[in-house]
């Protein structure tokens, strides 16, 4: 099973393998670069870092519509790089995975792309 940020729960590794396509049509020159690594038993976590420009249609999840508060499936390429940094979690049994889950910030990506403003947030002084 894979647990993809911003999808509304988990997936068949099937079906994650299946969307990959369409990752790599709305970025083609997609990066995923693995910086530092972490195991303990039965668990691995992997900090990655993502980028690339977004030359094709920018195919949403859930969490993107909900950002955007819009029902479209896609949007048009913004031909925008983007960056983030993010960590996967695998599960393993008997030398296998058996489960991944991501943790991405996409809202940030969405900024980067033109598709969000940043709020500035203000903190009171004590």
């Amino acid at each position: 099973m894979v647990w993809p940020t911003g999808w509304p729960g988990p997936v068949p590794a099937s079906e994650w393998v299946d969307a990959v396509p369409l990752l790599l049509e709305s970025f083609p020159d997609l990066r995923l670069e693995a910086h530092r690594f972490a195991f303990d038993g039965p668990v691995a976590m992997v900090e990655m870092h993502m980028s690339g420009t977004n030359l094709g249609p920018l195919h949403l999840n859930d969490a993107d519509r909900r950002v955007l508060n819009t029902e479209a499936a896609s949007l048009p390429p913004s031909g925008r790089t983007m960056a983030a940094d993010g960590v996967v979690v695998f599960a393993f049994s008997h030398d296998l995975v058996t489960s991944e889950r991501h943790y991405w910030l996409y809202a940030d990506s969405l900024s980067q792309l033109g598709h969000t403003s940043p709020v500035a947030m203000e903190v009171d002084a004590p």
